[in-house]
């Protein structure tokens, strides 16, 4: 299979040269320039050779190239057919936040005090954590911002806590996971459960080291070490010719870890074998974290870390003391990075906010109304498209080729189409298009968002053709058994046959 599409690609890379040569010729015999030649005839010819292939016999294809130059239609094939869209959905998500939040929105994570200080130096109250969203507290940069907080603390007077620690997640509503995930996914480092108050992406880290003898167990070292997670450790060091083979799982409702396996001897002393573990419950994740480094930095409190939900009674800050705060990125950051990194849990948190802002309650629910707004502006009708979630991730979303080659074409009329097209995904960048079309005609000419799970494969964006007209494409690929490399490949046929496209011959 992968050597019948190598010289496919080959010979269409051949064609189109050998093409325009042939035009050209066909073109001067005549005398006339265009006499015999449709160019989009032409497109159309090639794309139905890409698709109609015996390896996507039983595959759903759906395209969509529209000319926003030109306004017109250049394909379309099952462009009104509904399809698993995965992560395309991010594109609605992402331009809502563009348009609806301020330029200046920044989500952060703030610290209170409630009380007064005695002479002892024991805060007479609580102390507040309230976040509406914020994801930039990592494992990475954790340690500067606690102690910068600590600081905030002592300068303060603050030795101990004689009330809670309290931990506001009332931004959001409580609903961790929208309608449709996979519970098979709910492990895995895409699939963290969302919530106004976060650390580390939801998410725990876990190096597994090699450094011991045949037949005793890996060594597990977990950041944050704190004892919110617990493991069951049954990964057995193996000799040098076994391979590292290493599975894990959580439960649904708890953060009892178990990591099962083989890994293979001194292959990992020095460096280790890495993964990351989704977590149950992010706001009292953060508060095992914080209150850890509290007691680490000998400010003692002995109260209850208590959750403060949308359901409690409203939290009067004017009545408390900001201590300190962490601000997280910018809104044209924040879909950079949902886009070209395609993160589901940085797009669901930016669904909530959106519905926060425009409706009061930050849930899923209220934020897919504004989806649905947003498509009836455009003129899509909603009637017609189905969405549970803002990243993708729901198997039961489904949206057509036309609906999101619509909401391109919308876009790209809009005075912030410039900051929208520079957070998709290019060739040669960080990003789902790091390895895609190098070296290729399409290099430098594509923006486009990636959409993929388990036997789906879409890609959606802009491109720039040969004589610079700009082109609006979708292309998804559902239900099919071929590799998922086999579908890329065609994908990246089509849009480099596109960038190669033209609409005359010059002469010489």
């Amino acid at each position: 299979m992968k050597s019948k599409l190598f010289y496919i690609s080959i010979i269409f890379l051949i064609a189109l040269n050998l093409k325009s040569q042939s035009n050209t010729e066909q073109i001067k015999k005549d005398s006339i320039f265009y006499i015999n030649y449709d160019p989009v005839k032409d497109l159309i010819n090639d794309i139905d050779n890409f698709i109609n292939i015996p390896e996507l016999f039983n595959a759903n294809i759906g395209v969509s190239l529209y000319s926003i130059s030109k306004n017109q239609y250049l394909y379309n094939y099952n462009q009104n057919k509904n399809f698993t869209p995965a992560s395309l959905v991010k594109l609605f998500t992402t331009y809502m936040g563009l348009s609806y939040l301020n330029n200046d929105f920044r989500p952060s994570t703030e610290i209170y005090t409630n009380g007064v200080v005695n002479r002892k130096g024991m805060l007479m109250g609580d102390l507040v954590i309230r976040s509406n969203g914020n994801l930039s507290i990592t494992n990475q940069n954790y340690e500067t911002i606690f102690g910068d907080w600590i600081t905030s603390l002592d300068s303060a007077g603050i030795s101990s806590i004689s009330g809670n620690l309290v931990i506001d997640e009332s931004f959001f509503d409580n609903i961790y996971y929208p309608i449709g995930w996979a519970i098979d996914d709910i492990k895995y480092n895409y699939s963290s459960q969302i919530s106004a108050v976060n650390f580390n992406n939801n998410l725990v880290d876990i190096s597994i080291y090699s450094d011991g003898e045949k037949g005793e167990k890996a060594q597990i070292i977990l950041k944050p070490n704190c004892n919110y997670v617990s493991i069951d450790n049954k990964v057995m060091i193996k000799g040098d010719n076994s391979e590292s083979n290493i599975i894990f799982d959580r439960d649904f409702t708890s953060n009892n870890i178990s990591l099962k396996g083989t890994i293979k001897q001194d292959e990992y002393k020095d460096k280790s074998y890495f993964l990351s573990s989704t977590i149950h419950n992010p706001s009292l994740y953060f508060a095992a974290v914080f209150k850890d480094f509290l007691i680490k930095n000998k400010i003692s409190f002995n109260g209850e870390i208590i959750v403060h939900s949308y359901l409690d009674n409203v939290l009067d800050y004017n009545q408390m003391n900001l201590m300190a705060m962490n601000e997280g990125n910018d809104i044209v950051q924040i879909i950079k990075e949902i886009n070209s990194e395609s993160d589901n849990l940085l797009a669901e948190i930016l669904l909530k906010q959106i519905a926060k802002e425009k409706s009061g309650v930050g849930s899923t629910e209220n934020g897919l109304e504004q989806i649905k707004k947003l498509a009836e502006d455009i003129g899509i009708p909603s009637s017609g498209m189905k969405l549970f979630d803002g990243s993708g991730l729901s198997r039961m979303d489904l949206l057509s080729p036309i609906a999101i080659i619509r909401l391109l074409n919308y876009i790209a009329a809009q005075k912030d189409y410039n900051l929208f097209l520079n957070s998709l995904a290019r060739p040669n960048e960080k990003g789902t298009l790091k390895h895609r079309f190098k070296n290729t005609n399409a290099e430098k000419k594509v923006w486009a968002k990636t959409g993929s799970m388990n036997f789906v494969n879409n890609i959606a964006g802009y491109l720039k053709t040969k004589d610079g007209e700009l082109v609006s494409f979708v292309i998804c690929f559902n239900n099919f058994t071929t590799p998922s490399s086999t579908v890329r490949n065609i994908q990246d046929l089509i849009i480099m046959r596109l960038a190669a496209f033209e609409r005359k011959v010059k002469k010489d």
